[in-house]
């Protein structure tokens, strides 16, 4: 296929990158970073070799663009929360956990990339993302620490052993939640955020909270 053909049938330009990008992400998440190769992408995408060194300078860069893009999308759900009326603290973190949950349904295979393949990028193209995670865990550490129950201790090792707890709740479900399964994504937010909150507010009743869907 010639590389004029293919830019015939992906036009516009965007689309074109975009969809290089979801291909790779597809196979970065399920046959590996390390055995995929420019050449596997481009017979997934029906497109030619040439034509990805169109957008991308090398498999690294797509990874980087993969990664980057996903935890941008994240982080601006965070940003965009910080803007609204809340009530308390809880209801933004209520808020962020079900915004979370909606946004991996449909990026399971960027997720599964950022949490497993930053490894293969170089050092100061991971800390770019690394610093963009950061930034989401400190504020839901804020939020968390506002939240907890006046009991709960404050010394800021537990703060954030309690967000770690809770994004490995929410980030590994790609591993195991099927977006076609009993139980959706926005369902298993819930289970989630009832658990998490009433947990952290002090409810030992928090199981009574749980939706009724259950």
């Amino acid at each position: 296929m010639s590389d004029n053909l293919s830019l015939a049938a992906l036009s516009p330009t965007e689309t074109t990158r975009e969809r290089i990008k979801n291909t790779a992400a597809a196979l970065f998440a399920n046959c590996s970073y390390p055995t995929t190769s420019l050449a596997s992408i481009a017979k997934s995408c029906e497109v030619s070799k040439s034509l990805i060194y169109h957008y991308y300078r090398d498999k690294a860069e797509i990874l980087f663009d993969i990664a980057n893009g996903h935890v941008q999308r994240l982080l601006y759900i965070v940003n965009e929360s910080k803007t609204m009326p809340f009530s308390n603290s809880s209801e933004e973190l209520g808020y962020l956990i079900s915004e979370f949950m909606r946004e991996y349904e449909t990026s399971s295979n960027c997720h599964s990339v950022l949490v497993q393949d930053l490894k293969f990028l170089p050092p100061e193209k991971s800390e770019l993302i690394r610093s963009a995670e950061r930034k989401i865990v400190d504020h839901f550490t804020t939020l968390i620490t506002l939240a907890k129950d006046d009991a709960l201790e404050t010394r800021p090792a537990v703060m954030r052993a309690l967000t770690m707890l809770l994004f490995g709740m929410m980030n590994w479900t790609f591993t195991w939640l099927d977006p076609k399964g009993t139980l959706s994504f926005e369902e298993v937010g819930l289970l989630i955020k009832y658990l998490f909150i009433g947990a952290l507010s002090g409810q030992d009743d928090s199981v009574s909270l749980l939706p009724k869907f259950l």
